[in-house]
């Protein structure tokens, strides 16, 4: 007979579906974030907004919101806009009244000024200037615009043609309505397409197809170009601040990071991911939001034609996969847009349904469907191809004060066939807030995979897991 030993079993590497699980990659991990420590804590869960009236107002999804003041502006897939304000939503479009609504159909990108909300959606741009009165063009000459910022007291939008130009209203004209001719820059660093512009301490970043180039405010020439990135855009929406850094889908299919002055192989966060977004049908319809909340800052990106959604923790460089569960099979996520409304600590999600919903930590439900969590190991063989005898696995859970102890369902499988389901995982009754849960003499095998399916509920954490073996001659 061989030696005893214990060894960890690897629950929270992060998702690495794009590597090898048979060579030590995790290959699945849904709906769960890790801490620092390693512990396993479920997603926010998604709980209704108590500023946002029960009865729906419109059944369009929410594509867009941004905060003005004390109130929310928000724009719904039919294109109408409205103002949530001391808990009652105002229309800000008239149906029969063309103007009034967003122009074109691309997703919009909203910005809040001292005065107005300006909106560009691949149309004419549309504004809003507060009190009862409904939305509007933004006057004077600006051009069809697919984005739209704001730096040195002016508005930059960015055509939306093949030009590669982006335009801006006249410095000082507070109204912004002033739009000079030659008042207009392009990012010639190579001739390609322009597909998304924002702003970030005080500067322009045009994201190409091929290029992410920066500009900044000059006092003679409007904009002058700076350092260029030979970094492609894939995916217009996909692009996420994260304070001084942008992260976002290039086009190699990699989530890139970086502050347009310094890139290296670091900058790839979506090494360990890769594959599997190569294998996503479409990509360019994706959107990202951060999500900066509890001991997390993660950006999440959501893939609406193949219904997927992916989470990277910024501080563990962690991955996960953003699920929905339908009843009886997973389901693809409802969220259809985001915003972060620091002054009133809250992250905003718009749902398909037209409500507006906020993402909560300890929340154990997306709305009235559960919270499921499946982690799963690679393939475990603890560093010797002999065979072992399993003669213990323990897990370890903190609970909260549940009558009734959740349930963990455990399987695992020696080769890449179907799995084995154990006796479910009954943990324990009502005060027992650290369980540790013994599974005793679970065969012999050379590599081992186990699979973890829980639902979430209050107070509930995976902590970890241990397996007790003997190797045995080979």
């Amino acid at each position: 007979m061989g030696d005893w030993a214990t060894d960890t079993l690897p629950f929270s590497q992060g998702q690495m579906s794009g590597l090898a699980e048979l060579a030590g990659a995790q290959p699945l991990v849904v709906n769960a974030i890790a801490e620092p420590t390693g512990t396993l804590l479920a997603r926010p869960g998604i709980a209704s907004w108590s500023d946002f009236p029960s009865a729906i107002p419109n059944a369009s999804p929410v594509v867009g919101m941004v905060p003005f003041g004390g109130d929310l502006i928000y724009v719904t897939e039919d294109r109408r806009l409205w103002r949530l304000t001391g808990g009652s939503v105002l229309a800000l479009t008239d149906t029969t009244d063309a103007t009034t609504s967003l122009a074109s159909a691309l997703r919009p990108i909203m910005l809040a000024l001292r005065d107005k909300v300006v909106v560009a959606g691949g149309g004419a741009i549309q504004k809003w200037v507060g009190g009862a009165i409904l939305s509007e063009r933004l006057g004077g000459s600006p051009p069809v615009a697919t984005h739209v910022a704001g730096i040195a007291t002016r508005i930059v939008a960015m055509r939306a043609d093949a030009s590669g130009q982006f335009q801006w209203s006249r410095a000082g004209d507070g109204g912004h309505e002033t739009w000079d001719a030659l008042n207009f820059a392009e990012a010639e660093a190579k001739p390609d397409v322009l597909r998304a512009l924002h702003d970030n301490t005080n500067e322009v970043f045009a994201f190409g197809a091929e290029t992410l180039q920066v500009f900044s405010p000059d006092a003679n020439t409007g904009f002058t170009p700076g350092r260029t990135l030979n970094l492609g855009l894939l995916a217009p929406y996909s692009v996420v601040r994260m304070d001084d850094d942008f992260v976002f889908l290039d086009r190699e299919r990699r989530f890139v990071l970086t502050d347009s002055r310094t890139y290296g192989p670091d900058s790839v966060i979506s090494t360990g991911i890769e594959r599997t977004l190569r294998e996503l049908g479409r990509v360019d319809d994706c959107f990202g939001l951060r999500m900066r909340i509890d001991a997390w800052d993660a950006a999440v990106w959501f893939f609406p034609t193949d219904g997927k959604g992916f989470v990277w923790e910024r501080r563990l460089g962690k991955w996960a996969e953003w699920r929905a569960w339908s009843g009886t099979d997973w389901a693809e996520p409802s969220i259809t847009s985001a915003v972060s409304w620091p002054e009133e600590n809250v992250i905003l999600v718009g749902l398909a349904t037209g409500q507006i919903a906020r993402l909560a930590p300890g929340v154990t439900a997306d709305l009235s469907a559960i919270l499921k969590v499946q982690v799963r190991t690679p393939f475990v063989d603890h560093k010797t191809n002999n065979l072992k005898h399993c003669k213990a696995v323990r897990f370890r859970f903190k609970r909260g004060a549940q009558t009734t102890a959740p349930e963990v369902r455990l399987s695992y499988r020696d080769d890449t066939g179907a799995f084995r389901p154990l006796p479910a995982l009954t943990l324990g009754g009502l005060g027992e807030y650290d369980p540790v849960v013994e599974v005793r003499s679970v065969g012999t095998y050379r590599v081992r995979q186990w699979d973890m399916v829980y639902t979430s509920t209050p107070g509930f954490t995976f902590v970890g897991a241990e397996e007790t073996f003997e190797v045995l001659a080979n």
